[in-house]
């Protein structure tokens, strides 16, 4: 019986030779294979080597909700609610409709499921039609959104990158390769995959975190 290490060692070494086998010495190996096992787990990841699109598709994720929380961190409602010019967008309906666009876009074009919006009773608790995602809004109607407390916003927003995570997780890579479902994204980004779509995750909330860092920043400086 030997004790195969995960490199090219072995202790077959020591049944190679006359060496007696000692309590110690089974102790050595023991405490060699977990050096060299922890070694083999540990290097590549220090290294990068065994990084997959799924970590860093949630590293960009975790980044994006660092920042949000740093922008946010000491803002009044008044301040959330200030709009730089007329026709301008809030804090709120940023934060609103970068979750909003995640759920829509993760749910109708990559799950294939109904938006959490819908089935977890967000509408209904933002008092905002089902429909809207803030796409196309009008400044009065940015300026008109419901007042919705920061909390919600956030328990929103969280909610739907559970959802997120849980599918980068989950997804197989060939499923990523598969054209689209929704067949309004198609018509604005032809042969658009779900791969892109995920990727598309990123830019779009990442345009939305810089419109509510420059709108802190005319209000607090950063």
């Amino acid at each position: 019986m030997l004790l195969k290490l995960h490199d090219e060692f072995t202790v077959s070494i020591f049944l190679q030779t006359r060496i007696p086998l000692y309590p110690i010495t089974y102790i050595f190996c023991i405490m060699l294979w977990i050096l060299l096992d922890v070694r083999k787990r540990l290097m590549p990841r220090l290294k990068g080597a065994s990084m997959d699109f799924r970590e860093i598709l949630k590293l960009q994720f975790d980044e994006y909700q660092s920042e949000t929380e740093r922008y946010l961190d000491g803002l009044s409602d008044k301040e959330r609610r200030f709009m730089p010019f007329e026709k301008y967008n809030h804090i709120d309906f940023l934060l609103w409709h970068a979750s909003r666009a995640e759920d829509a876009l993760l749910n109708s074009s990559v799950r294939e499921k109904e938006q959490l919006w819908i089935r977890g009773g967000w509408s209904k608790k933002f008092g905002i039609p089902p429909a809207d995602t803030g796409l196309g809004y009008t400044g009065q109607q940015v300026k008109d959104m419901p007042a919705v407390s920061l909390d919600d916003l956030l328990a929103y927003q969280k909610a739907v990158r559970a959802e997120t995570l849980e599918c980068v997780r989950t997804i197989e890579p060939d499923e990523m390769d598969k054209r689209c479902p929704n067949e309004r994204v198609q018509r604005r980004r032809p042969g658009v995959t779900k791969g892109g779509i995920l990727a598309h995750m990123v830019v779009e909330p990442s345009q939305h975190l810089g419109q509510i860092g420059y709108i802190r920043g005319i209000i607090r400086g950063m």
